[in-house]
């Protein structure tokens, strides 16, 4: 900060954090608050676009007399893709409304083969950890009633169909693509894209990884799942940091959605008990060391580039 101005002199692109414009001009006080704010307006429509979808969904389909309870298929469906093309036009509008620029706010970026198996690997070891977790929190459950009361909760909401021959068996096939496909891109979108671009372009990659992970947890409901959707969310959140593609986060949470949930009701679609999935344990555990080796690899390469990008930034200016 300059010595009795109130104005800070910023250098670089915005995708690295810190208060600055898109013009890399001096930015105010003022102006940084009113920058802050306006990212988390933007993090907070996002996260609304979100919810939103999923009542307006419901409620149509409530109105059409279907329970989207009973077609969950067609209800994550279809409140996943109006999620997913109303923040996809909202991440490439803002930059030109708001920058008159294209938008980076959500990253695409072409992922190639190793960085692409990387993050298979990635999502084998969150989910590695994901049980241990549970681990953790079944033995605490046993000395402790509130615990123990969560645990069946979460339980109970990953059990089969309640209601044999109610749920219709292509709703529930539709269901197992959405839930490995269409949920990842939507909450992506959302958490990684949206919450994560906005924050991290007037704070930085922590702040962004902080405020995207805790919103991320907090969505999840269960209190739980709300614990191993925060730490689930802090590694996605440095792959989409390391990686700068929300491409990685979406095969990490597609990946880690099949292998955590989706096949179990793929097994229900097909009349194959639970227990008789081989299980994951071994493969996840032999992933998880290699897998969070390569992610902190690529973390200290991102942020190697990044300084050598804003020490060319001050360089030029001086």
């Amino acid at each position: 900060m300059e010595e009795g101005t109130g104005t800070v002199q910023v250098s670089g692109s915005d995708r690295y954090g810190g208060y600055y414009d898109h013009d890399d001009n001096i930015v105010s006080v003022w102006d940084q608050i009113g920058g802050i704010v306006a990212a988390l307006f933007k993090a907070a429509a996002g996260v609304g676009v979100l919810i939103g979808s999923d009542y307006l969904v419901a409620y149509v389909m409530f109105a059409m007399n279907k329970n989207p309870l009973i077609f969950n298929g067609v209800y994550t469906t279809v409140s996943s893709l109006l999620t997913i093309i109303v923040l996809f036009i909202f991440s490439r509008a803002e930059g030109y409304v708001f920058c008159k620029q294209k938008s980076d706010l959500i990253k695409f970026r072409k992922l190639d083969i190793k960085e692409g198996m990387t993050c298979v690997l990635i999502a084998l070891a969150v989910l590695m950890i994901v049980t241990v977790y549970m681990l953790i929190a079944r033995w605490i459950s046993s000395y402790q009633a509130l615990v123990n009361s969560e645990v069946q909760r979460y339980d109970e909401s990953m059990e089969a169909y309640p209601i044999k021959n109610v749920y219709p068996k292509w709703d529930q096939l539709l269901y197992v693509f959405a839930l490995t496909f269409l949920i990842p891109i939507s909450e992506e979108f959302t958490f990684r894209g949206i919450v994560y671009g906005a924050i991290n372009r007037r704070l930085n990659g922590a702040w962004a990884i902080a405020v995207s992970s805790a919103v991320f947890g907090m969505m999840h409901g269960i209190s739980i799942h709300i614990g191993y959707a925060l730490i689930s969310g802090v590694i996605i959140g440095l792959a989409y940091y390391a990686y700068d593609s929300i491409v990685a986060t979406i095969i990490i949470h597609g990946v880690f959605n099949f292998f955590g949930s989706a096949i179990f009701y793929l097994a229900d679609f097909l009349g194959i008990s639970r227990n008789s999935i081989p299980g994951m344990f071994t493969v996840e555990l032999l992933a998880t060391l290699p897998a969070l080796a390569l992610l902190f690899t690529e973390v200290g390469k991102r942020q190697k580039m990044n300084k050598g990008l804003i020490k060319d930034g001050i360089n030029e200016q001086a």
